[in-house]
């Protein structure tokens, strides 16, 4: 966290962490005073850390900062960050109380000589730091500007500058997304980063997506590098449009992030406008009627589903996300033991097991929504994009030395304590004989004694197959809800779609 940060001057030599503030090895206190390093999320309550502080706990205040918050929590880099350079971030972005006023000794040009918890409250501040503060102070702000006195209000953080647009800032400009040898920027990974985190943060109160979801979007040779972009509001990154093409279902991916949400609603709009432009000439190039736009985002995301619909695109497909708290009575003790004739062959480490994997994940999905006949390349760089990646818990299970299911485990939301259950197929030549259950059951016995906090994975809720009274059977439940939206593109010269 910060330095001696409650109540002491800047200039102390610290050791600093890059990842995390707090560490997460703290307490959270309901009041204030507070000792010790911690930071401020809620009105009157804290994150304090342990008696013994971490490395990232201690970061310190400074007047222009090198970091900012994404969420309640979260630092991330605000730009390039020279080696050797102190690791700070602005207190106004999170402190709303007096609980760790002192004299500023930073020594930049703009310090302001006092640090007070009612600088969140300067309008040069909130010009400054716009996008950067906490969950907390974005609405404290918005409420601000609204006329409101409640400090705690429900709504989504949003900053009251960018409240009621009637049309897009006439600032507004777009960058391509930097790529260095192929890979992104670092600085442009930090921005579209805070983008989405935030965009999470605002709809659903808490950050959701991991560090390899992100790293992985932007890294597949699908994503259409020409046309994915950054907007910015004057220098102010305020948006940023990410567009996929998939010759193989034919679809144009579009996703649309914008910041602070949802006040930026207009240029939310200008994104989308600009990513279904990407998509007609996608279907153009292709010279297939059949290709379309699809977008989506979670359902509790009211301002989101309005813009889409605004903008022609319809819900096609809802998703739940579901999963089982490995403290649930309903993991069983021990792995279930494998009845006869049944193996798991742990690990894809060579080529020609992985292309087996590759085969049961195409044909045991085959009829369901979204279901494309990827080539082995284009199928193998999508599994292995995240830097986490290994395949050590992919597992095949055979039946009398046949190839019968898949159940791929991967680390993505290890970050958040949690294990993930990629791919869960079984063909359907095999169906019938509890693969499934017996290789979930084993995927939770094998998270809980990792120390994982509970086993997730994703489903279709309007699928054939029984997947969600299996997932249900088992002692899993629905705790998120996406909904996809798709757009046809369709010209005058088109057919009418016929009736589904």
């Amino acid at each position: 966290m910060s330095d001696s940060r409650r109540g002491e001057s800047y200039r102390h030599s610290r050791a600093a962490s890059a990842a995390r503030y707090p560490s997460g090895s703290g307490a959270l206190t309901p009041h204030a005073p507070v000792a010790g390093p911690s930071i401020q999320i809620d009105e009157n309550r804290y994150l304090v850390s342990d008696e013994t502080p971490e490395a990232g706990d201690m970061l310190n205040h400074s007047c222009e900062p090198s970091c900012g918050l994404v969420g309640a929590n979260v630092l991330v880099a605000m730009r390039d960050i020279e080696v050797g350079e102190d690791l700070t971030f602005g207190y106004a972005t999170c402190d709303s109380s007096d609980y760790d006023e002192f004299e500023c000794l930073c020594g930049e040009p703009s310090c302001r000589g006092v640090v007070t918890g009612l600088d969140w409250t300067k309008p040069e501040l909130q010009a400054k730091y716009a996008g950067w503060f906490s969950p907390y102070l974005s609405r404290r702000i918005a409420a601000s500007h609204c006329g409101e006195t409640s400090a705690t209000r429900s709504a989504p953080p949003v900053h009251a500058d960018r409240m009621d647009l009637a049309g897009p800032p006439t600032t507004l400009r777009t960058r391509p997304l930097i790529y260095v040898d192929g890979v992104v920027d670092q600085g442009d990974l930090a921005t579209a980063t805070r983008l989405v985190l935030g965009c999470e943060e605002a709809v659903i109160g808490r950050l959701d997506s991991s560090s390899d979801n992100i790293v992985s979007k932007l890294s597949v040779s699908s994503m259409d590098r020409d046309n994915s972009c950054f907007f910015l509001d004057g220098d102010d990154v305020v948006g940023m449009l990410l567009i996929e093409k998939d010759p193989y279902e034919m679809v144009t991916g579009v996703d649309a992030y914008t910041l602070p949400w949802p006040g930026t609603r207009e240029v939310r709009i200008e994104a989308l406008r600009r990513g279904l432009e990407v998509a007609r000439r996608h279907r153009q190039e292709s010279g297939s009627s059949e290709w379309k736009a699809r977008s989506g985002g979670y359902v509790a995301d009211e301002a989101y589903a309005s813009v889409m619909t605004e903008l022609g695109m319809t819900p096609v497909r809802r998703f739940y996300r579901m999963q089982i708290e490995s403290a649930s009575p309903l993991i069983p003790d021990e792995a279930p033991a494998l009845p006869p004739g049944v193996e798991m062959v742990p690990g894809a480490a060579d080529d020609e097991t992985r292309r087996i994997v590759y085969r049961i994940d195409r044909d045991a999905f085959s009829d369901h929504y979204g279901w494309a006949d990827y080539p082995y390349d284009d199928w193998w760089e999508h599994m292995s994009a995240s830097p986490s990646f290994t395949p050590d818990d992919w597992w095949l299970v055979t039946v009398e030395g046949e190839p019968a299911a898949i159940c791929l485990l991967g680390e993505g939301r290890a970050q958040y304590n949690e294990g993930y259950v990629m791919v869960l197929g079984v063909l359907k030549a095999f169906r019938g004989r509890g693969l499934a259950q017996l290789a979930l059951q084993r995927a939770f016995v094998h998270y809980r004694d990792l120390g994982r906090r509970a086993t997730l994975l994703g489903v279709d809720a309007t699928n054939t197959t029984g997947a969600v009274a299996l997932y249900e059977k088992v002692g899993m439940a629905p705790v998120m809800i996406m909904e996809a939206y798709e757009h046809a593109l369709l010209t005058p010269a088109d057919p009418s779609p016929r009736p589904s």
